[in-house]
């Protein structure tokens, strides 16, 4: 009898650096941003990083995501460690989604209270607002300034 395993994708602490690389050169260039997680969908079994832009419901998510391709690319944002920047930013666009602030999503995951202390807060088969997560770590964007 053939039995079926799956092994699920690890959120990676580089995964979690290279969302915030990412942030921080998005920040530098002075794009809004609301909110950002690290989603997990069991039915593709792989992680997605997911930045809430008030620019999608502004100008639409093709020019959210041309902005973020501008970034990914831009040599200037790598640290001075060689290879670094291209090790944590293996975040290429089809790893990465984007929401507006009116996004259901996005308004539940708005919604989560979080520790001014903490870097963020991570919840497995949970329930935010009306919205299902089989795992979820989302960023607190407060203790980017710190």
């Amino acid at each position: 009898m053939a039995e079926e395993t799956l092994v699920k994708e690890a959120l990676t602490p580089e995964m979690v650096d290279s969302g915030w690389e990412l942030v921080r050169a998005l920040k530098d260039r002075q794009v809004e941003i609301s909110a950002c997680f690290w989603l997990y969908s069991s039915e593709v079994n792989d992680w997605k990083f997911a930045l809430c832009l008030p620019q999608v419901d502004k100008d639409g998510p093709l020019r959210a995501y041309e902005t973020i391709q501008s970034v990914i690319r831009e040599p200037s944002v790598r640290p001075s460690e060689p290879g670094r920047f291209d090790r944590l930013f293996q975040l290429y666009l089809d790893a990465i989604t984007v929401f507006g602030p009116s996004n259901k999503l996005v308004r539940s995951i708005l919604e989560v209270p979080l520790d001014p202390n903490s870097s963020g807060v991570r919840f497995k088969r949970s329930r935010l607002g009306d919205s299902f997560f089989d795992d979820v770590y989302i960023y607190n964007l407060s203790s980017l300034s710190k």
